[in-house]
């Protein structure tokens, strides 16, 4: 026969096989803690995380996920499990646990990112305008600067001068006040309210 090709990989004998496992364990009691798990399923292979789900309304029970380190000896690990499932924990006070073993996600493919160049903008920009066409303005640069440079109404309140605040509310201050006289403009207000 051939002999295999040289730089090949192996073919893996699936007793042998090793590889990262996941489970869902159910039927766990509110009392149940994660070290309780973790040190439970650390007999089937060296546990890598445990996380325990908060309880949901209605439900009498909580869930939690355990995770085993990557090359960990998958048959032996499953066969583990089995004998594991439907056991009664001490920690569990009597009720049957259930393991349940999580199918493995395929990873994300990273999406490539790539910069717009200023010609690949302008073009798109162009497409833009013809979908969404919108009034074209005569001088657009002068028209960013008053947007950039106008102030908005809290802005405008908080320039305002003393006179300026009093004039708004009260209207303008009565000639018979001087200048140099003091000028209580809410007194003013409040005659007015009052008809005076």
């Amino acid at each position: 026969g051939r002999s295999p090709v040289q730089g090949a990989p192996a073919p893996v004998d699936p007793a042998f096989e090793r590889g990262k496992i996941s489970i869902c364990v159910s039927n766990l009691d509110m009392s149940v803690s994660e070290d309780n798990l973790w040190k439970f399923f650390n007999q089937a292979g060296r546990v890598f995380s445990v996380k325990a789900m908060p309880k949901k309304p209605g439900k009498p029970y909580k869930i939690a996920f355990v995770n085993f380190a990557d090359h960990t000896p998958k048959v032996k690990c499953r066969e583990m499990l089995a004998t594991l499932q439907g056991s009664t924990p001490s920690w569990n006070h009597g009720v049957a646990i259930e393991v349940q073993e999580q199918e493995e996600r395929e990873p994300r493919e990273k999406k490539q990112t790539k910069r717009e160049t200023p010609e690949e903008k302008e073009a798109r920009l162009v497409e833009l305008r013809k979908e969404f066409p919108w009034h074209q303005t005569p001088d657009p640069q002068a028209l960013m600067e008053r947007w950039r440079t106008r102030d908005s109404r809290e802005n405008l309140k908080k320039g305002l001068t003393d006179e300026q605040r009093r004039e708004r509310l009260f209207g303008s201050v009565p000639a018979a006040v001087g200048a140099g006289e003091d000028y209580d403009a809410y007194a003013v207000g409040a005659k007015r309210m009052r008809g005076g």
